[in-house]
């Protein structure tokens, strides 16, 4: 059986004025431009790419913390794109759900843990007395590898690892169908990585909760995601299966990525070719015209100056290359 389709990204566009003065002519970070993707019930998709590509800034679209530029937003095939009905809004905010980066600067330290999770069931509502609340929220501690007594401490109290388990048990406590999982990792210790990992696999499982999981570590995201976007200068330029994607890239961009993933054994690492991109990340303000990559580019031409490639299929996934029959002959 198919699953149902959670959410839906179309053309997708999320530009920052940035302010030059009075005279000064306005100009745009582009800092999410043209993007499209789907998720289903129950599936991870992983988000990747270099710091500064629009990631976090696609997430935060997506619920509705930045407005969009322009595009639509299908969430459970409802346009949510330019919803302003404060009853929609916070229905929607109830089902779609934010995992951020830093445990440490997300949870307030003025309030106790069962104060935090319980706040949103106060807000929407949910459960009838505190008792209640307070029931649940020790069932969501438990559920993150939490203690019972830890409702009572605060946020200060905690290490990072278990800071994050706390806001994810704080994301659950509304029951949502979708999380943005904002790089919820990257501040941990790889150890400790894991275990987060583990626990957000399991409340998919339990749950069929759908996530966009955000990093940078490509080899973390290929364990948990059903899908991988790579993201560069605000575009996609790969999407695909876990598996393809990270096993058999077609986009230079891709490749490079992967080639610079450390290996275990030092044998190989010592004799694996590296991919070496060379020059800086293009300005989001101005970027190059045609292909975003071009300019780091190794095999780029005179065409991909001209004209922006298009998402097309190539070797079962999809891919933003205007040589990409060329380059998987090179590369083989």
């Amino acid at each position: 059986m198919e699953s149902k389709e959670i959410l839906r990204v179309e053309n997708l566009k999320t530009y920052f004025e940035v302010s030059g003065g009075l005279l000064a002519k306005k100009q745009y970070v582009k800092a999410v431009d043209d993007v499209s993707l789907s998720i289903n019930e129950g599936e991870t998709f992983g988000l990747v790419g270099e710091s500064g590509c629009g990631k976090s800034t696609l997430g935060r679209t997506i619920v509705k913390l930045y407005e969009p530029t322009a595009g639509k937003i299908f969430f459970d095939g409802e346009d949510i794109t330019a919803i302003k009905n404060k009853d929609k809004l916070h229905n929607f905010h109830k089902d779609c759900q934010l995992i951020f980066q830093d445990p440490y600067a997300s949870l307030d330290p003025r309030m106790t843990v069962g104060e935090i999770i319980k706040e949103p069931m106060e807000i929407h509502g949910m459960y009838s007395s505190n008792e209640e609340r307070e029931k649940v929220c020790v069932e969501l501690l438990e559920t993150v590898g939490l203690k019972p007594d830890h409702i009572r401490r605060y946020p200060h109290e905690f290490s990072g690892g278990q800071r994050q388990r706390i806001s994810i048990a704080r994301t659950l406590a509304l029951k949502p169908k979708f999380i943005v999982c904002d790089e919820p990792i990257s501040a941990l210790d790889v150890s400790i990585q894991a275990q987060i990992i583990n626990i957000l696999k399991d409340i998919q499982k339990n749950l069929n909760i759908a996530y966009l999981f955000i990093g940078h570590d490509l080899a973390m995201i290929e364990t948990i995601a059903d899908r991988i976007g790579v993201m560069y200068l605000g575009h996609l330029v790969e999407v695909g299966t876990a598996e393809e994607v990270y096993h058999h890239p077609v986009h230079p961009y891709t490749q490079a990525l992967l080639s610079a993933v450390p290996v275990p054994d030092p044998v190989v690492g010592k004799n694996k070719q590296r991919m070496i991109l060379e020059g800086e990340t293009p300005s989001p303000i101005d970027p190059p015209s045609g292909c975003p990559f071009r300019t780091r580019c190794l095999y780029a031409t005179e065409v991909c100056a001209k004209e922006m490639p298009v998402m097309r299929e190539f070797g079962g996934h999809m891919a933003a290359c205007a040589r990409l029959g060329e380059l998987e002959e090179k590369h083989l």
